[in-house]
């Protein structure tokens, strides 16, 4: 039963952070950003935040989940998030002296009620405001989730019993650190940990170095709530999950290979003699100067997780984040997704005719690559990539627009969809290029593949310019003119040479008719292409 329990609340718990974050995002304005963003800037402020927030809850935990829904919902920045996240560490050593001076540990559950009532209030019909509703599900969702925290606490509320410590007296610390890390992971709440230590201490069950031991581990067994939050989340969820556990694995680590040992000489420094101030001191001290090392880093900190864990929507969601009620900016930044794009089918392109990008693009004009992976990963890449710039592209256009901005929305779009429809049109024909590679040593072979490739470099020479530099747009049309003649007349010579062979014996007549088709497709391709930068004129006349 007690499993089943705690499997109900682990439900709960993930249904709960799912509509938190849907909660956050009807109910974040731009008001809501600017209050949260303003407090936030800064590694000291984003990092007050957290200890004050902390404090006043309870749970760093909690706090933990929250600032995951913020930083999901767009809200918070990465940075921001990490400094309130780390500044929580602190803000819950406040536990620890709450229920030292007065005895007293605030009810997490009392809260549920009025939370879960009142949210449920906020989100009926009654209510028009999509922000109030917002407001009403992220609250609800807020109650359940402490809800479910406190059926996983309460379904291992006898696992402290299952120890028998006093008879592990001459046990090694690292066997301490282990228990605390255990507690704190199955409990999900490091204060609670503390409070079991507090009370074992309290009682003489356990000596102090021992005691501060499973608080440590506990420090680093609450980061699993963190981890539990990312679990199948985006990618800078997973980057703040991170950023939460490698700060706690290496300040406790530092805790507990250096000040662990030196504890009586530091409290004694101190002037506490009372073993139970002394455990909440320790557990102050080491993650207050933890936070002192990491916050002038804390910029750096961050960078790097992004670094280390990079991904290709992170670049591409940079894009998509204005709000297209910002309509000059947003279609700015629309153009500049659609240049991310040409670069990137450029390079796809190239790919697969087996091309150099470095001898075409002679200007440095492509943009760095955003597609990973093998092609057929780069090209279902491209296409998500084109998928999120129409649905933007959309967005903007149900904005209020002027005439002049919707036309060129609409023409970025339809640059957008040739630009992919031409990659598809090459990706169909892959085989057949490679096939045509493999019989290079072949009259047929050697002719078909000298004058493909010397055309799509003539034509890559010529196209890379029009895409991406600005020019008079009676000089694009006269070139694109060029272009279109030239691609026509390439087709037919390539076509006559397909032709040729049929005069001679012992040709299967199939393999024939690929080339045919091999030399139509990449008619097509250079079309499309071109259409592209037709379509792009048109965006730079608006």
């Amino acid at each position: 039963m007690t499993l089943l329990l705690f499997v109900f609340g682990l439900t709960i718990f993930l249904f709960a952070m799912r509509n938190l974050e849907r909660g956050i995002r009807l109910s974040g304005g731009e008001g809501l950003k600017r209050w949260i963003v303003n407090r936030t800037n800064t590694a000291l402020s984003a990092a007050g935040v957290g200890v004050a927030v902390t404090a006043i809850m309870q749970s760093s935990s909690m706090v933990s989940l929250v600032v995951l829904a913020f930083v999901s919902a767009e809200i918070l920045p990465l940075f921001n998030g990490i400094g309130v996240v780390l500044g929580a560490n602190v803000g819950t050593t406040v536990t620890g002296w709450v229920v030292t001076i007065v005895g007293f540990k605030m009810d997490l559950q009392a809260m549920v009620v009025p939370m879960l009532g009142i949210g449920a209030a906020l989100s009926l019909d009654y209510f028009k405001n999509d922000k109030v509703k917002g407001l009403g599900t992220a609250l609800f969702a807020f109650g359940l989730l402490i809800f479910g925290l406190d059926i996983m606490k309460n379904s291992v509320a006898g696992v402290s019993e299952m120890f028998d410590i006093t008879e592990w007296r001459d046990l090694p610390a690292w066997v301490y650190l282990l228990i605390g890390v255990f507690l704190a992971a199955v409990m999900q709440s490091s204060s609670a940990v503390m409070i079991i230590a507090l009370s074992m201490l309290n009682s003489d069950i356990v000596q102090l170095t021992d005691a501060a031991a499973v608080v440590i581990g506990a420090d680093l067994g609450t980061t699993s709530t963190t981890i539990l939050g990312s679990l199948g989340q985006s990618v800078i969820k997973k980057q703040l999950a991170f950023a939460h556990v490698f700060f706690n694995l290496v300040v406790n680590s530092l805790a507990f290979i250096f000040l662990l040992p030196a504890l009586p000489d530091l409290l004694s420094f101190l002037g506490v003699t009372d073993p139970m101030f002394g455990l909440v001191t320790f557990h102050s001290t080491f993650n207050f100067l933890g936070l002192l090392v990491f916050l002038p880093i804390l910029s750096f900190y961050a960078h790097w997780i992004q670094r280390l864990l990079p991904t290709e929507k992170d670049l591409r969601a940079q894009f998509f984040a204005v709000p297209v009620e910002v309509a000059d900016v947003a279609i700015e930044s629309l153009e500049a997704a659609l240049t991310q794009l040409k670069s990137d089918a450029i390079r796809l392109n190239l790919m697969t005719l087996d091309l150099s990008a470095k001898e075409l693009d002679t200007q440095d004009q492509l943009k760095p690559n955003s597609l990973v992976g093998t092609f057929e990963e780069r090209y279902e890449s491209l296409k998500a990539f084109e998928g999120d710039l129409i649905r933007y592209a959309r967005k903007l256009q149900l904005a209020k627009l002027d005439s002049e901005q919707g036309e060129k929305v609409a023409a970025i779009a339809e640059t957008a969809r040739a630009l992919v429809y031409a990659s598809k049109t090459l990706k169909d024909v892959r085989h057949d290029i490679a096939h045509l590679d493999s019989v290079a040593d072949t009259r047929l072979g050697q002719s078909l593949s000298t004058a493909h490739q010397q055309h799509m470099t003539a034509f890559f020479g010529d196209l890379i310019p029009l895409l991406f530099a600005e020019h008079d747009p009676q000089y694009v049309k006269e070139k694109l003119d060029k272009l279109a003649e030239l691609n026509g007349r390439h087709q037919q010579m390539t076509d006559d040479i397909v032709t040729q062979e049929l005069q001679h014996d012992g040709h299967d007549l199939m393999p024939l008719s690929t080339w045919f088709n091999l030399n139509h497709e990449l008619h097509h391709y250079a079309r499309y292409m071109l259409n592209s930068v037709a379509m792009r004129v048109r965006t730079s006349q608006h």
